[in-house]
């Protein structure tokens, strides 16, 4: 009730995706690697997989940039007998697979675009804006803006570039927007910092599923 009221009062809302608007359904994010590299026979994958990531990260700095994607991620992934790109296809469809819509926050999502009501999604992710609208387009969701951090080269975590631009090519002023989100840092203080109203989302595992009982 709290945060339909905070709604009510901005013009514009910005929702996180990842462990708010959706969460992925298995128990630690980054089983997509292991089960990547089961499929395909690679033992360490994650690591590899980890360690092409860091790399893509020393990139960046080094490039001026403020966010990696996952084609640079798997620039550094070479692996005898295996096809790259083909692993960096799988990690994309697997991602969208697992991605379970959380009833709680997706509710007020829908409810707010069924109004007419302006909603944006903004991500800190590797993965482009055509990823994120892939996901909701399978929950017959189109049309919602989105700012991926990946494509515009800014972010929430850092200073919150991101939020700045979601004003601008939205068209409303900073005060009159909330954003929803999980984090404390990218999610609640940047967005202050920007002169954003912020609204910190926090999990309850019991909202959407047993995590425990999950199953890919």
């Amino acid at each position: 009730d709290f945060l339909r009221s905070e709604i009510d009062q901005h013009d514009l809302v910005s929702f996180d995706f990842f462990d708010t608007l959706f969460f992925r359904n298995t128990l630690d994010p980054e089983d997509v690697f292991f089960y990547i590299g089961k499929k395909f026979s690679i033992g360490d994958f994650s690591k590899i997989r980890k360690e092409a990531q860091t790399k893509a990260f020393q990139k960046m700095h080094a490039d001026g940039k403020k966010e990696i994607n996952i084609a640079g991620i798997y620039e550094f992934i070479n692996i005898e007998g295996s096809d790259s790109s083909v692993l960096m296809q799988e990690e994309y469809e697997f991602e969208k697979k697992i991605l379970l819509p959380n009833p709680e926050i997706f509710q007020i999502f829908l409810e707010l675009i069924n109004s007419g009501k302006k909603v944006v999604v903004t991500s800190d992710m590797y993965l482009s804006e055509a990823f994120f609208h892939e996901v909701l387009e399978a929950y017959d969701v189109k049309n919602v803006p989105i700012f991926s951090a990946a494509d515009m080269n800014a972010t929430k975590r850092d200073s919150g570039e991101i939020f700045a631009l979601v004003s601008q090519q939205m068209n409303v002023e900073p005060r009159k927007i909330i954003h929803i989100g999980d984090n404390e840092t990218a999610d609640v203080k940047r967005p202050r910092q920007k002169g954003l109203s912020a609204y910190h989302y926090k999990f309850e595992p019991s909202v959407a599923f047993d995590k425990k009982k999950a199953s890919i």
